[in-house]
Order: structure tokens, then C-alpha cells, then sequence
């Protein structure tokens, strides 16, 4: 696959402006190392095209995505990202990120994360703790017992022992 991306790279440098790379290929033609990193195209049900369709992005050789704490520089990015989210949760969002860049240990149950792909900000999740009664309700609900192993998912008490939550 190092091999492919080797090639790949330099030509999409020769192209600054292209983002795919398309190539087709007889279905009786063995695939090579070079299309470790493509996608293949499934075709259509009417479709006489007698190849196979192989697409890669460029950014799929810059290897995976990065998921960091949100801190001031990707705040600018949020409202582009949030737009599709209706009024309330999209300001919800930009509130508990600012709140949450400016002091990131005051409110635990609430944290903010960015999503990076090549240099660039492309996704947002906000996570907040639930309270222990939605958590049962969720549990009973839909028998998270059969999927979770409860020692890895302990919750505090008063006293700060484990139990079971």
C-alpha cells in the first residue's frame, strides 16, 4: 500500500486542483498494490460498462483522522460545521465550546472534541455525562448489559467507591 501512496502522492502534486483519482480495470485483470488504497465503485444494475471502477480522495493517503480537544483556534470553524443542526443545539454547541476553551477542567460533564483531517477542522462532537437515572432507564431499555462489560464503566458514589452504573 506504501507503494501505491508513493505514486499516488507526487500525482496528485502535479494536480493541485484535482481531488479524485479515477482508474478502470477489466474485471479479469488481477488488482494490484497501487489499489490497495481504492475504493471500489459498485456499478449500477443496468450498467453495461464492462470495468471496474476504482476512486480514491486525496485526502484518504494522509492517513486518519486526528481527534483533539477543542481549544481557540478551531472555534472559528464551528459555525460552518454546525450549520445543519436547528438554532437551539447549534448555539448550545458554541456556547459549551467557548465555555469549554476558556476552562476545560471547571465543567467535566461537558467536553468538547474537533475532528482534523489533513490540516483541517472537519467535524465537532460535544459530549455530556448523563445522570445515573437515564443511564438505568437507557440499560433497561435497550439491555446495554449484553453489549457492555460493566467493570470497565464504573461510576463514583459518595464516597467514591466504584459501583456499578
Amino acid at each position: 500500500q506504501t507503494q501505491g501512496a508513493d505514486f499516488l502522492l507526487p500525482a496528485f502534486c502535479m494536480y493541485p486542483d484535482k481531488d479524485y483519482c479515477v482508474i478502470t480495470q477489466p474485471h479479469t485483470s488481477a488488482q494490484t498494490p497501487l489499489l490497495a488504497a481504492f475504493s471500489v465503485v459498485p456499478p449500477q444494475a443496468v450498467s453495461t460498462f464492462g470495468h471496474v471502477l476504482y476512486l480514491v480522495h486525496r485526502c484518504a493517503l494522509s492517513g486518519p483522522p486526528i481527534v483533539k480537544v477543542c481549544q481557540e483556534p478551531d472555534l472559528e470553524h464551528l459555525p460552518w460545521l454546525a450549520r445543519a443542526l436547528d438554532d437551539d443545539s447549534c448555539e448550545d454547541l458554541l456556547t459549551t465550546a467557548k465555555e469549554f476553551v476558556k476552562a476545560p477542567d471547571v465543567n467535566k460533564d461537558k467536553q468538547v472534541f474537533v475532528f482534523e483531517f489533513d490540516r483541517q477542522v472537519c467535524g465537532v462532537v460535544m459530549l455530556e455525562s448523563l445522570n445515573e437515572d437515564y443511564v438505568e432507564m437507557l440499560r433497561c431499555g435497550y439491555h446495554l448489559d449484553d453489549y457492555l462489560l460493566a467493570q470497565y464503566h464504573k461510576s463514583k458514589d459518595v464516597d467514591g467507591v466504584g459501583v456499578d452504573g
